[in-house]
């Protein structure tokens, strides 16, 4: 999958983006958004989180039976496990490295990868619960 967001150097728009999906999923918790701004790697790990463990549980159910697994693990496994769902399952390569996540700033790469996180969570869960209910009402 290539990213939605191709266009860097309008960073934001791009957190305005950030904010209309996280608000689809439906992400109740406080954003600090200047963090995000600044690329402060702390900003965007509950975004992740929550996309990857909370925003669905078919998603969730999804990845756990394919071998992936989030809870227990620090921030570096963590992200380590999120880079690997991303190319194993979804075919998406990251702009980023795993360091350049950690590092403070590519603010607006990490925004882009967030962005396409959560399209990439939303469209999957739309084709598990679609799929659920075909297989539902045949039973």
């Amino acid at each position: 999958m290539k990213s939605a967001i191709v266009k860097t150097g309008d960073i934001k728009n791009n957190i305005r983006i950030l904010q209309s999906l996280v608000q689809r999923a439906g992400f109740k918790d406080r954003i600090d958004y200047a963090s995000i701004a600044k690329g402060i790697p702390t900003a965007f790990l509950p975004l992740l989180h929550f996309l990857l463990t909370e925003y669905s549980v078919e998603l969730s159910k999804y990845l756990l039976d394919n071998g992936f697994e989030f809870f227990s693990k620090n921030d570096l496994r963590f992200i380590e496990e999120t880079f690997k769902v991303l190319r194993k399952i979804f075919n998406y390569k990251p702009t980023i490295s795993i360091d350049q996540f950690f590092t403070v700033g590519f603010s607006e790469r990490k925004v882009i990868l967030t962005c396409d996180l959560a399209r990439i969570c939303i469209d999957k869960n739309k084709e598990l619960t679609r799929y659920l209910g075909i297989v539902c009402a045949i039973n």
